[in-house]
């Protein structure tokens, strides 16, 4: 997998697997609603297994985290989120080979090494929840594979809630 940045802006990507027949190759710009700003720092790409490169990163501006993956072979639909989770924010604790989104109403999580899932829901729907500045709704979360902790903010109060999980 190899990004191409300009003066931080992700032009291009490329990436392929052993066995594939064919290298591909997609404009960064498909896959993101707006256009974004990364830093090298707040990139991480995980491969699971021959099924799929999974891409997350934060924009440096606004510090609004993304969620991509690539299917390696045609014909599986491509996942891409601009509310996601990212442990590149200092608030979200999220184990190396999970990662993180929500809907404002449930948080999901995905094990990227073997594609099991897990969900929490927020027992309401969040919708004034605005992902370029998630810590006035979503203050913090801290997810592994056994447990999911979020600590939600409404109307000036917390509101923890858990789940156990098995990834």
């Amino acid at each position: 997998m190899t990004i191409s940045i300009k003066n931080c802006k992700p032009d291009s990507m490329v990436w392929s697997y052993q066995g594939a027949n064919a290298t591909r190759k997609a404009q960064f710009s498909d896959y993101t609603p707006q256009e974004v700003k990364i830093n090298k720092s707040n990139i991480d790409v995980a491969f699971q297994d021959s099924a799929a490169i999974w891409i997350s990163f934060n924009d440096c501006i606004s510090g609004r985290g993304y969620l991509v993956e690539l299917p390696y072979r045609s014909g599986k639909s491509t996942i891409k989120t601009s509310a996601a989770l990212n442990r590149f924010d200092k608030k979200f604790s999220i184990d190396s080979d999970l990662r993180a989104y929500t809907d404002r109403g449930n948080i999901f999580v995905v094990n990227v090494t073997n594609g099991k899932d897990a969900q929490m829901t927020f027992k309401e729907n969040y919708a004034d929840m605005d992902f370029n500045d998630i810590h006035k709704t979503l203050d913090s979360i801290n997810v592994t594979r056994n447990r999911i902790y979020v600590k939600l903010l409404k109307d000036g109060q917390e509101v923890p809630l858990e789940k156990n999980i098995s990834l």
